[in-house]
């Protein structure tokens, strides 16, 4: 009996070790910003694509906001977006997030139209990264 519960304690003890670990090492990053144009008669539709990075040991889900002058009518813990995403990024992984731009969210824009556009990455404003301070980038970026 007692050995049983030694082993239950180690095994409690390293699953703990484990989850403080991971989030001692949590850090989402965006470092780019894309776009993808579909253009009509009528003008472009835009898409916004953020590269974020999980810096983490586990997966981790997130929110990506991104704005670029319409609104900022979505109003979260990280401030006023045009739109956003949420999803998930395995662990130590990095991939483009998309979020909808200027056609999908608001009118056309006419090709050559310039941007600049930010994009910020959090945790739900809920887990202390490592580094916060690589949660946002700003780019300008014409639409060609």
């Amino acid at each position: 009996m007692r050995r049983s519960r030694l082993v239950i304690a180690i095994i409690l003890g390293l699953v703990l070790a484990g989850a403080l670990g991971a989030s001692a090492a949590t850090n989402l990053t965006t470092t780019s910003i894309t776009y993808t144009k579909y253009c009509d008669s009528f003008g472009c539709s835009v898409q916004w694509n953020s590269w974020v990075c999980n810096q983490d040991t586990v997966t981790r889900s997130f929110v990506q906001g991104t704005y670029w002058g319409y609104s900022g009518s979505i109003s979260t813990c990280t401030g006023r977006w045009d739109s956003m995403n949420s999803t998930y990024l395995p662990a130590n992984t990095c991939q483009w997030i998309m979020t909808y731009g200027p056609g999908y969210v608001g009118s056309k824009v006419s090709p050559g139209t310039c941007f600049t556009v930010k994009s910020y990455v959090d945790i739900y404003c809920a887990v202390s990264e490592t580094n916060e301070n690589d949660n946002t980038v700003t780019q300008t970026l014409c639409i060609n």
